[in-house]
């Protein structure tokens, strides 16, 4: 739980990332000279440590469901919702 937690806050800032440093929001990475594929890293990192404590764990029941949402569904809505904030920022 801790490190799914921990993704879903450092995918929110990846996906803010530009919009927060052009307005001066706070932002975790707001003050380093990262790129989104350094970004994408690190959310890789993280999700690899979710991963690994989510197939130690003894589950039976729905375990694909729950593999299918967070080897493939979390990187789906990342990347739509990386896609509409870069829709978004190309309009201002």
């Amino acid at each position: 739980g801790y490190g799914l937690g921990r993704y879903i806050y450092f995918a929110d800032a990846a996906i803010d990332f530009e919009h927060d440093k052009k307005h001066g929001n706070y932002n975790p990475f707001a003050k380093t000279n990262i790129n989104s594929e350094e970004l994408r890293n690190i959310l890789k990192t993280i999700l690899g440590t979710v991963s690994e404590a989510f197939e130690s764990l003894p589950l039976v029941q729905d375990v694909n469901i729950l593999r299918n949402i967070l080897y493939s569904g979390i990187w789906i809505k990342y990347n739509r919702n990386f896609e509409k904030r870069k829709e978004e920022q190309s309009k201002w």
